[in-house]
């Protein structure tokens, strides 16, 4: 049986965007995003047995460092007491060649399963990230064998995209191929530690983690048996384009957390009660049809008060609208809903989202350059090596033109876009995915857009992957809606019991207390309340429509 995941831990949810919007900061490492601090919550009253066997090694932890070949070398291999929840286990640092560092920490009460943890933002982060402690220790209190790795840099040293700068090596480590060498050793390493392979596999990770999570199905469909992409860093080629677009958009009309909390009051006065419950949320954004001319006070010669200026509203009317190149879209517009922020929320660093969720991302209120215009100078600088133009100021960079621009080398290497998962599909592989509709730093049409692209292409799509929008949630976590999601469950049931999800239950937990629940829904499928009983309880929502 797995050991439940204390509810007294449910506020480390906001611990995660408290890291990525920290890690962004100038000279800052990259984003740290891996699991959901609600992972393996519903565990207990699963309907699956998670306890294959109660596996024990049939070698010493020391004797691991012995593993040494051309490919790769075990630096330290040893075993860790146990201490509050944290069981027994054996912790195992390595290195691939050339620099890919892993750290694979083996239960001496193995469950038979290996449960990666995923990267944030441009990766780099190392094992004593806090996030990666507090998910593979998740990990371990339920019995997994649980793996990281920086994917080939350290982002104390390199932060950001700078490890990518005339380094191709590195940027094929992070692209893809550290993820595939890492779990593919730690098969073998836990094959010779317990006597037997694993049962199975399974990787969890948001934003950069999502991203890694789509590559290894599209580029290794046998490596994971499943697949946890949270709010991936879809396609981040076109997405750090757009970035650059954004920022571009706002820069120079003066838009302050003022002008974004006014628009934001506008949103939701229009497109709240949209769904038929005036909630705080705003279930589908992408039909509220908003005008920042029109439902926006415009700001008259010499009048004072809250009120846009014609470049403000022109500057969200862009944002919102998509990104075209040559009459070709590169990007949907961003959807409405991250304007007011989270008053429940806490403060993150030196900036907060209490009053918007685009502090941070897309505006800085402390000073700072946003995160999405730090994401496009690293990406310009160093990850498309273009040495002609190093773009560090955005007035200077064509986006129309970069977008159609070749690029081959970065999209090859770093694009998760192909929608051909039918070997995945073969060899038995589920992904769950899920993206917060409020998320200020990517697009969730493009990546919705990307999932209704795999169902044209791989017939029964939804029998292996499928796709739950969170209304009200920014990126990964955070955001006026349900952020507390235990995706892993229902992953596992239906990996190994062939039971597909019909929903998720997703929590809000805001100072220690249980605030609401609500069902998530599988694309196209929305949840609707059924008119009785209490607004904050998903047992009184239904998935409809679609």
């Amino acid at each position: 049986m797995w050991i439940r995941n204390p509810m007294r831990d449910a506020g480390m949810q906001l611990i995660c965007l408290l890291l990525f919007l920290q890690a962004a900061l100038v000279a800052g490492p990259s984003l740290a995003g891996t699991a959901n601090a609600g992972s393996f919550s519903d565990a207990e009253g699963s309907r699956i047995d998670y306890a294959l066997a109660e596996l024990k090694p049939v070698i010493t932890c020391k004797s691991l460092i012995r593993q040494d070949d051309f490919t790769f070398t075990i630096i330290s291999s040893r075993l860790i007491s146990a201490r509050n929840e944290t069981p027994e286990h054996c912790e195992v640092d390595g290195l691939i060649l050339p620099q890919v560092r892993f750290r694979l920490r083996l239960p001496t009460k193995w469950n038979g399963r290996i449960y990666m943890v995923g990267n944030g933002g441009f990766a780099g982060q190392q094992p004593d990230e806090p996030l990666f402690v507090r998910d593979t220790d998740a990990g371990l209190r339920n019995g997994f064998a649980t793996l990281s790795t920086d994917t080939g840099h350290n982002d104390r040293i390199h932060p950001l995209g700078s490890f990518a700068d005339d380094n191709l090596a590195a940027l094929v480590d992070f692209g893809y191929r550290a993820v595939h060498v890492s779990i593919i050793l730690a098969k073998r390493l836990v094959g010779q530690y317990y006597g037997q392979a694993a049962a199975y596999s399974y990787r969890n990770g948001c934003s950069g983690g999502g991203l890694q999570g789509l590559m290894s199905a599209q580029r290794f469909p046998s490596d994971f048996d499943g697949i946890i992409a949270a709010a991936p860093m879809f396609g981040p080629t076109d997405s750090f384009i757009w970035s650059a677009h954004v920022q571009k958009a706002l820069a120079g009309a003066g838009i302050s957390k003022a002008e974004v909390m006014l628009v934001g009051e506008a949103v939701y006065a229009k497109c709240d009660e949209q769904d038929g419950l005036k909630d705080g949320l705003i279930d589908d954004p992408g039909s509220c049809d908003f005008d920042p001319f029109q439902d926006v006070e415009a700001c008259s010669d010499g009048g004072s008060g809250p009120c846009l200026t014609a470049a403000q509203a022109e500057a969200f009317a862009r944002v919102y609208a998509p990104f075209t190149s040559n009459g070709t879209q590169v990007r949907p517009g961003l959807l409405v809903g991250a304007e007011l922020g989270d008053p429940e929320g806490d403060d993150f660093g030196p900036f907060s989202t209490k009053e918007t969720g685009w502090n941070g991302p897309l505006i800085r209120d402390d000073g700072g350059p946003p995160i999405l215009l730090l994401f496009s100078r690293t990406f310009f600088r160093y990850m498309i090596r273009d040495k002609a133009s190093p773009a560090l100021e955005l007035k200077d960079v064509d986006l129309e033109e970069l977008a159609v621009r070749d690029l081959d080398q970065v999209r090859k290497i770093s694009d998760d876009t192909d929608p051909d998962l039918s070997d995945f599909k073969k060899e038995g592989g589920k992904i769950i995915s899920y993206f917060g509709l409020a998320d200020g730093f990517l697009s969730p049409v493009a990546y919705r857009d990307y999932y209704e692209l795999v169902d044209k292409t791989v017939p029964g799509t939804h029998d292996f992957f499928r796709l739950f929008m969170v209304p009200g949630m920014y990126h990964c976590s955070g955001g006026r809606g349900v952020d507390f999601i235990d995706a892993m469950t229902p992953l596992i049931e239906w990996v190994e019991a062939g039971v597909a999800p019909d929903r998720i239950t997703g929590h809000r937990i805001r100072g220690g207390k249980h605030r609401m629940s609500r069902p998530l829904c599988p694309h196209p499928l929305v949840a609707r309340y059924n008119g009785e009983g209490d607004t904050h309880d998903a047992a009184n929502f239904a998935c409809v429509g679609g």
